[in-house]
């Protein structure tokens, strides 16, 4: 009985050690990789897939699409907190992506349902690790257990170079508004499971006014960006949203941000993926028309 109680703390120990050191080796490779910097000033297209869709992103001129799937802003704010600084010798211009859905709480709700909660840990824990106090700072209700889960499975099972997934990226897309479901787009932003209404998120504005004080105290030029909607989606935007959305845009004007807001800018049908998203002519097109209004080159 004794031998066998040794062989299992043994054991356990030596199981124990292997995780520890693939953890350790991991978050080694994290912080040994940085994010992009251009070598004289940086763009970073932040934001959720409204960003990674509509715009080009041109690395030879600094412009950098770090757009993710549903990236909400307190995810942003840690993205944008690594990326300024890591790249705090080059002047930086954040611009960041803003609609009606931002505000909906259920970008928070995100972290407690399954398939939404997995794919959040799954791309951004190696924010979620340099920011241990996140969740009991911004008092966020999350599935415990599916987030120290991923930690286990991406950091703790064998060492691996592949820690980027946090940063988006830019995903052209092809025509498909024919197809396209727009109840089930709008349901999805703005109604809870049970198909009541959501409410307007206070993390997201707290978030927000989070970003701009940041920004402020890094020197950071940040620009709001509201990119183009189809008429036929904006039609549908429930009205607690959409006042929430034009009173946030007014806020940052009169805080001195500039705002460029493209949410009611016509553009043919042809020109998006489906109703909140534009598919790849429609990116090059409005960003011709943003290399024009901030004159990038």
């Amino acid at each position: 009985m004794k031998a066998f109680i040794i062989r299992s703390i043994t054991f356990l120990s030596l199981w124990i050690l292997f995780l520890l050191s693939n953890f350790g080796v991991n978050l080694t490779f994290i912080k040994s990789t940085p994010p992009p910097c251009a070598e004289k000033e940086n763009i970073f297209l932040i934001g959720d897939s409204h960003i990674m869709t509509d715009i080009l992103p041109d690395e030879t001129q600094g412009r950098f699409n770090l757009g993710n799937h549903g990236e909400p802003y307190y995810i942003s704010y840690l993205k944008i907190q690594k990326l300024l600084k890591t790249c705090k010798a080059r002047p930086s211009t954040v611009i960041l992506g803003m609609g009606p859905q931002n505000f909906s709480n259920f970008n928070e709700l995100k972290l407690q349902t399954p398939k939404y909660a997995k794919a959040i840990y799954k791309d951004y824990y190696p924010l979620l690790l340099e920011a241990p106090s996140f969740f009991s700072d911004w008092k966020m209700p999350y599935d415990k257990r599916m987030y120290y889960k991923t930690i286990i499975k991406t950091m703790c099972l064998y060492p691996h170079k592949n820690h980027k997934a946090w940063l988006g990226h830019f995903d052209g897309r092809p025509y498909r508004l024919e197809v396209a479901d727009l109840d089930k787009t709008i349901k999805r932003h703005y109604y809870a499971e049970s198909d009541t209404l959501c409410h307007i998120s206070q993390i997201a504005v707290q978030a927000l006014d989070s970003i701009i004080t940041l920004c402020s105290k890094e020197n950071a030029h940040l620009i709001i960006l509201a990119p183009p909607l189809h008429r036929r989606y904006r039609k549908a935007i429930p009205d607690l949203f959409q006042k929430q959305f034009e009173t946030m845009l007014n806020t940052c004007r009169k805080k001195g941000i500039k705002v460029l807001d493209y949410s009611q800018l016509s553009l043919p049908d042809t020109l998006f993926y489906d109703y909140d998203h534009l598919n790849t002519k429609g990116a090059a097109v409005f960003t011709q028309i943003l290399k024009k209004d901030l004159n990038w080159k």
